[in-house]
């Protein structure tokens, strides 16, 4: 069992978990994929299961604080905070059937990996069916995490095209950033990022002091 098109989608700053999610889901498809005996289907079932509760780790941080404290879920439901994250990340009435769906699929898909888990006559197919069905709800959990985090806005203000990029320039510094729409032209206010200073480095020159060297990875590295 493979990633479908061109594999997981790329982490995003203050998401860094789903990386060993997607780990995880690659490891347990494989496992999958060599199920012969009832046992193998169920050790399937158990990585599956567990690639799942990692992710809901990822969507219990998703959540704000002080929600996530009064909610009293345990770190380890994946259907509860599957439910609360889709609240918070697919709020309001025009985004109710995406709601939805993510809820709907986040649960059939647990009480399946979860029965494939303990069925003492599972088949190659069913854990085959099975890592299929959580690649599935990893990559749609994964994209609404994503795309609610991805630092460009929706529509172009003026034009309302969503034809907007990313325009960057990088110094010796730091960088700046603009939202550029490719329809219209508008652009947005320019922000600063400036890079971390290493340890030793006076800030009036940029020169490195004492035993600090300077990277040859380019800017910012």
């Amino acid at each position: 069992m493979m990633w479908k098109g061109s594999g997981p989608p790329e982490p995003r700053e203050g998401f860094e978990g789903l990386d060993s999610v997607f780990r995880q889901v690659e490891q347990a498809s494989e496992l999958a994929d060599q199920v012969v005996e009832v046992h193998q289907a169920q050790a399937a079932g158990v990585a599956l299961r567990e690639s799942l509760v990692s992710l809901a780790g990822v969507l219990a941080d998703s959540v704000p604080p002080d929600l996530a404290k009064s909610c009293g879920l345990k770190r380890g439901d994946f259907v509860g905070w599957s439910e609360l994250a889709a609240q918070q990340l697919a709020p309001g009435e025009r985004l109710k059937r995406r709601r939805v769906y993510m809820t709907t699929v986040a649960s059939a898909g647990w009480r399946y990996v979860s029965w494939l888990a303990h069925d003492r006559h599972g088949t190659a197919e069913e854990a085959q069916e099975a890592a299929s069905i959580v690649e599935h709800v990893v990559m749609q959990l994964a994209s609404l995490l994503l795309s609610k985090n991805d630092g460009l806005p929706e529509e172009c203000p003026r034009c309302s095209s969503r034809k907007v990029a990313s325009d960057e320039n990088y110094f010796s510094d730091g960088y700046d950033h603009t939202r550029v729409c490719e329809t219209c032209g508008w652009r947005s206010e320019t922000t600063w990022t400036e890079y971390p200073r290493r340890a030793g480095t006076d800030p009036g020159d940029g020169t490195p002091r004492g035993d600090c060297t300077p990277s040859s990875d380019g800017p910012g590295k």
